[in-house]
């Protein structure tokens, strides 16, 4: 299963377990993708994430994909 989406990161900060933890805002219509990340995260899968800048586009601004 393939989860894609566009975001913006909210946030960064490392854990006191040296761990990392990165907080994602998602735009309002990615409903089928939240709940598919809910829905992974209740199985306790592991996801391979990939991260893409998207050009041209501005924290704010509505993207069109």
């Amino acid at each position: 299963m393939d989860i894609r989406f566009w975001a913006t990161v909210a946030k960064v900060q490392t854990l006191a377990d040296s761990g990392i933890r990165v907080t994602l805002d998602l735009p309002e219509d990615a409903i089928a993708a939240m709940a598919d990340l809910v829905a992974a995260k209740a199985q306790g899968q592991v996801l391979d994430v990939t991260c893409k800048v998207k050009r041209n586009l501005l924290a704010g601004e509505e993207a069109s994909d």
